[in-house]
């Protein structure tokens, strides 16, 4: 029963409603302040009377979030970008870059693991990855993973609503036929926060990527001298 309630994890699955009601309450905004030019009342989010639907709505849509999150990964790292800059480095690059003092770990992994010698070191992560998660006996490693995954939805979800403000705004443009819409002050001001947060939400995501790696390639250190029985 034990090992049945470890493996169900409450962090990704609070995760999953968090990111979708993050989403559902972001467009209820632009949409109040594009219709009706005002703040919107948000106390309808709270009504117990709406909770167990908007709940599972939250969950539902949580789970399309994070399932585009890994288009705009690679997006955003430059995978697709590099096909036009060869010389441009993506995110994961630079990551692994910055990880060159725990070489000496993943080169234990790879004799660990037996693996080939033309392995990837991402691999190597990946193996260390899931040892540590099993044997995870301070819980940093699944803690850490579930965070990076809470800010890698909420950074998704707020790059879908810059994506919907600029699609909203070239189709105002052209009905108007190529002259500025006319906006409240309001929508600017969700422009803004949509980009402060989006800022927000990459770094604290790439913090937890940062802590989640380095848990991982400690935790595997530790198991692989048998320090923990």
């Amino acid at each position: 029963m034990n090992k049945l309630i470890s493996k169900f994890n409450l962090y990704d699955h609070f995760g999953y409603v968090f990111v979708g009601l993050y989403q559902i309450i972001s467009l209820f905004i632009f949409v109040s302040i594009v219709q009706s030019k005002e703040f919107p009342d948000l106390s309808i989010f709270i009504a117990l009377e709406n909770s167990i639907g908007l709940i599972m709505t939250s969950y539902f849509v949580g789970h399309l979030v994070q399932g585009l999150s890994n288009f705009f990964d690679k997006l955003v790292n430059g995978r697709y970008l590099k096909k036009l800059f060869k010389n441009l480095k993506s995110e994961n690059e630079k990551k692994v870059e910055s990880k060159k003092q725990w070489t000496y770990i993943t080169d234990k992994a790879q004799n660990f693991f037996e693996l080939p010698q033309s392995i990837k070191q991402n691999q190597i992560f990946k193996y260390c990855q899931l040892y540590a998660l099993s044997n995870d006996f301070s819980g940093h490693v699944r803690l850490f993973n579930s965070m990076y995954s809470l800010y890698r939805g909420f950074f998704t979800s707020t790059l879908l609503n810059l994506l919907t403000i600029i699609i909203f705004w070239l189709n105002t443009w052209i009905l108007n036929q190529f002259t500025l819409p006319q906006v409240p002050g309001l929508f600017y001001w969700f422009i803004l926060s949509q980009i402060f947060l989006c800022w927000i939400f990459k770094n604290r995501k790439n913090r937890f990527w940062d802590y989640m790696g380095e848990k991982t390639l400690i935790t595997f250190d530790i198991l692989s001298k048998k320090l923990i029985k």
